[in-house]
């Protein structure tokens, strides 16, 4: 049944139904007189896109001043919401066509809007990938640790083209852009970034990790120069030439820098040295973790004819007959041009004999 109500009229209408019965309304039309038609302008639409799996929004609103109380909104999908200033939610991107009523007077106020409301596509997609693993320092043959920092690429397809993003862990710094790359990342999971466009303010969360790797690093001795010792047998030991080793790594993943423990004599990986001892060389990265330490010993690659005492280039039965003719003695204190004295301890005795036995049957060209 239609019911039409003239705004010229007054006094109070009472309708009822008796077998059906849907409501009664008593109204008093008096207040109609001079009503206006709903005026398309007065209304306001405020929209919200959709960022993905139907999230957009229209806000229907009135201008200040518009003679509309209550009202219901139809639209194209076939929904009918009766409150002011309606919030349609839910909504996928596309256009929608909405008819407005108000229900007081629905023949004189009503308004049909065209074009249609468009909820646009705010939705976007954050890819993740790897630029550079982590790579874990292990090695079979030298002391190593720690890691050389990973990074990976954050790539944005869809939205607006203009983003933030931001790290919701703190482990690290995020810029805008389509695409970001990200660096010194130290641990192989737990990153979190949100992604918002910066024009429709959808938003995307992206939990990642990152490739993991391990490097075998070894430090390899190729020595250029032996350390060679004069044959005259005092101590410390005249060096006749100095040695030269250079240290490199075996891993082709990383490009180390080294440092040697005794820095005044060296150049890099090289190192030039003029005593018999242990050395030690760190290979590391700068800004990383990850170091790799070895030790040389410059007695393995020694010319050492400090045991001829003579001289001729020969160790042997003259040098042990000019040693016999020392031994027993004690040298100055400190120890210095005592022939004989190997070790360096002040005093020529079986331990320095022991020593020139060692060499004994030894010829030793230096190249000098």
């Amino acid at each position: 049944m239609y019911f039409s109500l003239d705004p010229s009229q007054s006094g109070t209408v009472n309708v009822s139904f008796q077998a059906d019965i849907l409501y009664t309304v008593s109204s008093d039309l008096s207040y109609l007189q001079g009503y206006a038609p709903l005026d398309p302008n007065s209304v306001t639409f405020a929209v919200e896109p959709d960022c993905g799996n139907g999230s957009g929004e229209i806000t229907i609103g009135l201008n200040e001043g518009a003679e509309i109380s209550f009202f219901v909104v139809y639209t194209v999908d076939g929904s009918i919401l009766t409150s002011p200033d309606l919030a349609i939610p839910d909504l996928a991107a596309g256009d929608y066509v909405v008819l407005m009523q108000d229900l007081l007077c629905p023949t004189l106020s009503q308004a049909f809007f065209n074009p249609p409301v468009t909820v646009p596509d705010g939705s976007f997609t954050v890819d993740v990938t790897t630029v550079n693993p982590i790579v874990n320092c292990t090695s079979s043959t030298a002391e190593a640790s720690g890691v050389v920092s990973g990074a990976v690429e954050l790539e944005v397809t869809g939205g607006s083209g203009f983003f933030n993003s931001f790290d919701l862990n703190s482990s690290f710094d995020v810029n805008h852009g389509p695409i970001e790359i990200l660096t010194s990342l130290s641990s192989a999971s737990g990153y979190s970034v949100a992604t918002v466009d910066l024009v429709t303010g959808c938003a995307v969360q992206v939990d990642f990790s990152l490739e993991e790797v391990d490097a075998s690093i070894d430090i390899n001795f190729d020595v250029t120069n032996g350390l060679c010792i004069s044959g005259t047998g005092t101590w410390p030991p005249v060096v006749t030439q100095n040695g030269m080793v250079v240290a490199s790594e075996s891993s082709s993943l990383l490009d180390f820098d080294f440092n040697w423990d005794d820095p005044s004599s060296t150049s890099g990986s090289t190192l030039t040295y003029s005593a018999l001892d242990v050395y030690t060389v760190t290979a590391s990265i700068v800004g990383e973790t990850c170091e790799v330490s070895a030790d040389f010993d410059s007695s393995s690659s020694a010319n050492l004819n400090q045991g001829d005492l003579n001289g001729d280039g020969l160790i042997g039965a003259a040098d042990l007959s000019v040693f016999l003719g020392v031994f027993g003695t004690f040298c100055t204190t400190p120890a210095s041009g005592c022939q004989g004295d190997f070790n360096g301890d002040g005093i020529i005795n079986d331990t320095d004999r022991t020593i020139l036995f060692s060499l004994f049957g030894t010829a030793v060209d230096c190249g000098n």
